[in-house]
């Protein structure tokens, strides 16, 4: 009985994570360069981001969490102060969507298991 219920619990917990899945797609005309997020606990490099691109990456926020990004646009820094709502532990997703004005919309959800 005991082998059975750990192979329960190994199965439940193979499909949890603690990280949080963050998608950014660059809806805007320019290269994003040296693109990064941030939040509680954690900041994310991404790299660069060409116009029309998408990266994801994930994330492992300590606690509650608003998402900040950064970015370089033709040698000037760009930095976003947080937006949107989301909590580490998993069970989140997050699109983050940077605008044609060099705006970001960040969409938190939380995931159905």
């Amino acid at each position: 009985m005991t082998r059975s219920l750990s192979l329960v619990v190994m199965l439940l917990l193979g499909g949890c994570s603690d990280t949080t899945p963050v998608t950014i797609e660059n809806r805007s005309a320019v290269l994003l360069q040296s693109v990064a997020l941030a939040g509680s606990g954690f900041k994310q490099r991404i790299g660069d981001l060409p116009p029309g691109a998408t990266a994801t990456t994930q994330v492992s926020p300590s606690g509650e969490s608003g998402l900040s990004v950064s970015f370089r646009v033709n040698g000037k820094e760009v930095a976003l102060p947080p937006s949107g709502y989301f909590e580490g532990g998993g069970g989140y997703a997050v699109h983050v969507t940077v605008t044609p004005e060099l705006r970001a919309s960040v969409v938190a959800e939380l995931q159905q298991y």
